[in-house]
């Protein structure tokens, strides 16, 4: 049962690390090429906004990961693994 949910925290941040990493990638490309820079709250803010728009895109992965974080919701209700199972994929 532990590497069951060993495997999906492994699963569940892949896609939080590759928000980050996109945010990185778009901040530096701003720096260089349009000699634009963002302060790192304003960086940390995006990327929360991106992982909130992510999730109500369908991604299941980043739902669970802000509604543990919010201990709120993300569609008007309690999200947990179980409704989140039962979101139809696209």
């Amino acid at each position: 049962m532990f590497d069951g949910q060993l495997t999906t925290i492994r699963e569940d941040s892949k896609s939080l690390l590759i928000l980050v990493i996109w945010e990185i990638w778009r901040e530096r490309n701003n720096r260089v090429f349009r000699r634009i820079s963002r302060s790192m709250q304003q960086i940390l803010s995006n990327i929360q906004d991106e992982a909130g728009t992510w999730a109500y895109a369908g991604n299941k992965s980043l739902q669970l990961l802000l509604a543990a974080r919010t201990q709120d919701n993300v569609f008007g209700q309690q999200v947990t693994r179980s409704t989140v199972a039962a979101i139809p994929s696209m």
